[in-house]
């Protein structure tokens, strides 16, 4: 099973005290890496008289095709994190697309040793992980692991490319429902006009088990979608 894990105003949050403490007590299976429940509220239903007010959300479109002429001038972006001993990048092809453009995105992460070869120990389903997020309107969508202790060789110096995945969930209920199902259905990261963050994030550890020297990385670029 794969449960979201959140991504927060601009990054991704992936944090190993939350997976060592899903898969600490159940080695071998899977837990969930979501955020916590939300507390129950105090106040009051209301009564049948007074229905729930639906949220106003503008739910944007994303376009399955670029809206006009491609846009191939842009910059590249790279942004990345290192603890010392990792090295994580993203990097896209330009800092502007066009509605509906496909995003060329490309996280690595490298082993910068002192030892030869190292031994990462973290989800089955990749050590890396991506979430984009809008500020108008408020989208959100971070990624979602196995809580497994899956063993990923690493040779000190060796780049290992990531290219862009889609992972995640959201409630049916979700006023921005329709939003996520488009997303999800397109293979391909395209996006509606707006400025999105694009974000990569890690958390596994290395040592005799889940649990030892943790590594938590996390790193973004900006991007602006013209209409």
């Amino acid at each position: 099973m794969e449960q979201p894990l959140g991504l927060g105003k601009y990054l991704i949050v992936i944090t190993v005290a939350t997976l060592q403490s899903a898969c600490a007590p159940h080695a071998g299976t899977t837990a969930s890496l979501g955020a916590p429940s939300p507390t129950a509220s105090t106040a009051p239903s209301p009564s049948a008289s007074e229905p729930m007010p639906s949220p106003s959300v503008n739910v944007p479109a994303i376009p399955s095709a670029p809206t006009g002429p491609e846009i191939t001038t842009g910059s590249p972006l790279h942004a990345e994190d290192s603890d010392g001993a990792f090295r994580m990048t993203i990097a896209t092809d330009q800092d502007r697309y066009r509605a509906g453009q496909a995003i060329e995105v490309e996280a690595t992460l490298t082993f910068l040793g002192p030892e030869p070869t190292t031994v990462a120990l973290g989800s089955g389903s990749g050590l890396i992980g991506f979430g984009v997020a809008s500020d108008d309107p408020a989208i959100v969508i971070g990624a979602a692991f196995t809580t497994d202790c899956a063993s990923w060789p690493i040779v000190r110096d060796e780049v290992i490319e990531y290219p862009f995945s889609k992972s995640g969930g959201w409630g049916e209920d979700d006023p921005l429902a329709p939003f996520y199902r488009s997303y999800f259905a397109m293979p391909e990261l395209r996006l509606p006009a707006g400025t999105w963050t694009i974000g990569a994030g890690a958390a596994f550890f290395t040592g005799a088990d889940c649990g030892d020297e943790p590594h938590d990385l996390s790193t973004s670029v900006t991007v602006v979608i013209e209409p």
